[in-house]
């Protein structure tokens, strides 16, 4: 993780590779979302890449391909799709846990020490 967007690409490819494990949409456009998400929000150096204009526009359509996605493995009742589907879903819980815990209270400390802490 040397480089700046290497999070970034690695969330983005791993969404990616199980979508296409899972053979549905859903994970692919949540991949989408992701990185529209990021457009938005501009993490490190993601305004080099995607202005928040963008982002929200990849956003809306990662979020409309997920939620076809979601209807299609909802209505065909893919078994693989709900098992993967809910493991997912905590996997990513868990992530965005773990980064809070671990990563929330050193931008905050940072923040404060550099004077820029904002509500």
């Amino acid at each position: 993780m040397a480089k700046p967007t290497a999070f970034i690409d690695a969330v983005i490819f791993a969404l990616l590779l199980v979508g296409f494990w899972l053979n549905t949409t859903t994970l692919i456009g949540g991949g989408i979302a992701i990185l529209g998400m990021m457009g938005v929000v501009q993490p490190l150096f993601t305004a080099a890449f995607i202005d928040p204009a963008l982002g929200k526009l990849i956003f809306m359509i990662g979020i409309i391909i997920a939620i076809i996605g979601g209807i299609r493995g909802i209505i065909w009742r893919n078994e693989q799709f709900s098992k993967g589907f809910k493991h997912l879903v905590i996997w990513g819980l868990t992530l965005v846990t773990s980064l809070f815990i671990f990563k929330g209270p050193w931008i905050a400390t940072l923040n404060l020490i550099n004077g820029n802490f904002q509500l």
